[in-house]
């Protein structure tokens, strides 16, 4: 199984979810990314709910953004690609919250 567009889902629903300040329909949406992110992930997939996240959801809501920082991290062979670099480039929050998590963890 691997990121599947329904997997993202849980993007948009996490952002009306915040917008409306529905706690429990933003926490089952967290709980579906994390299981997504998981599992074996397909890159593009998982580069357009990167896309996803940090276009629609705010600096200071953390949920679906740690995700995909975390996901990164682990998947950090990742980097090599130039698709994975276009997106980090072009998301400037994502490049900060990659740095500060490498900070955070020792690795810079």
């Amino acid at each position: 199984m691997g990121w599947k567009r329904t997997e993202t889902e849980p993007t948009p629903v996490y952002a009306l979810a915040e917008k409306y300040m529905i706690c429990g329909l933003k926490a089952v949406a967290l709980r579906q990314f994390k299981a997504a992110a998981t599992v074996s992930l397909d890159i593009n997939d998982f580069l357009q709910a990167t896309w996803e996240v940090y276009t629609s959801t705010i600096d200071d809501d953390r949920g679906l953004r740690d995700v995909v920082v975390e996901t990164l991290y682990k998947n950090s062979q990742w980097l090599d690609k130039e698709e994975v670099r276009d997106v980090v480039k072009g998301l400037g929050a994502l490049t900060y919250d990659l740095i500060i998590y490498l900070r955070q963890h020792g690795r810079f």
